[in-house]
């Protein structure tokens, strides 16, 4: 999740409960976000349970304020200030995991669901180390089982692991718009949309209406 991106789409409003997270939410944006500039939250404006700011996506430089329920009326996502901040910490976290190498050790700490490490020593067997919500997956190129108590599937102390982009995900029916071939996030291969219609109805109503409703779908580039 990335709120900052949503709300510079002003898709996403954010509620500020007290004068203090008001004014630590008016600091980020002056000093982090260059679309928002001169922003007075704090002089202009009110702020408690209901109060919520959001980005006039008309007038780019300027955050509005409105009740809660107005800004859900219109489909837009509230999270509270907390939440909001917590998204920019794990937004950098995850930008700095990228930009360094790993031990297998530090890896299987750090791993999270729906991320991919990929080996950078062409040397070692090991090509990636996956994790869904319930395991994490090796993925080798050969495995030599007929040695007992060596290291044959290939990982060694020396081997050094870098975090995958992750692609953006968006919307079932934004994925189709573009006419290729397409890619749930649970899925292996991209399909053709006959193909994915078809292996989706394969699936419990329930399930297959929360995918098609799900922001979780990337397009085969």
């Amino acid at each position: 999740m990335n709120y900052e991106k949503e709300f510079l789409e002003g898709k996403l409003a954010v509620n500020c409960r007290s004068k203090r997270q008001a004014e630590r939410f008016e600091e980020y944006c002056n000093k982090n976000i260059e679309k928002i500039m001169n922003t007075n939250i704090v002089g202009m404006w009110i702020y408690g349970a209901v109060t919520c700011y959001c980005l006039d996506i008309h007038m780019a430089t300027l955050i509005i304020t409105g009740k809660r329920r107005e800004y859900e009326s219109r489909g837009l996502k509230v999270v509270t200030y907390k939440e909001f901040m917590q998204s920019i910490r794990e937004e950098q976290q995850h930008k700095q995991k990228q930009e360094q190498e790993f031990t297998l050790k530090e890896v299987l700490i750090l791993i999270q669901p729906g991320e991919e490490y990929i080996c950078t020593n062409p040397t070692y067997n090991i090509r990636s180390i996956k994790r869904d919500s319930v395991s994490i997956y090796f993925d080798f190129y050969h495995f030599n089982s007929y040695e007992q108590g060596r290291n044959t599937a290939g990982i060694s102390d020396e081997a050094r692991f870098v975090l995958k982009p992750q692609h953006e995900y968006m919307y079932f029916g934004d994925a189709i718009i573009l006419g290729r071939k397409i890619k749930y996030k649970d899925w292996e291969e991209f399909k053709t949309l006959k193909e994915t219609t078809i292996y989706i109805a394969g699936y419990p109503q329930n399930k297959a209406y929360n995918m098609l409703d799900e922001k979780a779908w990337e397009v085969e580039e």
